[in-house]
């Protein structure tokens, strides 16, 4: 989860504060305990890495008004 706000130094708000939530499914499989923590890993890694290209994409809607 990651709740954030956009503003300019002045004060002024860009973007409402915004609530990203990404969850995933895993199984478990304790036969396969070791795999499924390299599994959890990478999941976690992939949420990461989507979460900050949505934010990124809208970072990049954002326009100043000058």
């Amino acid at each position: 989860r990651l709740r954030f706000r956009v503003a300019t130094p002045a004060g002024q708000l860009l973007l409402p504060a915004s609530d990203l939530l990404l969850t995933r499914d895993m199984s478990y499989n304790e036969t396969a305990a070791l795999a499924k923590q390299q599994e959890e890993l990478l999941l976690y890694r992939a949420m990461e890495d989507d979460i900050v290209a949505q934010v990124l994409r809208r970072l990049a809607s954002v326009k100043l008004n000058a």
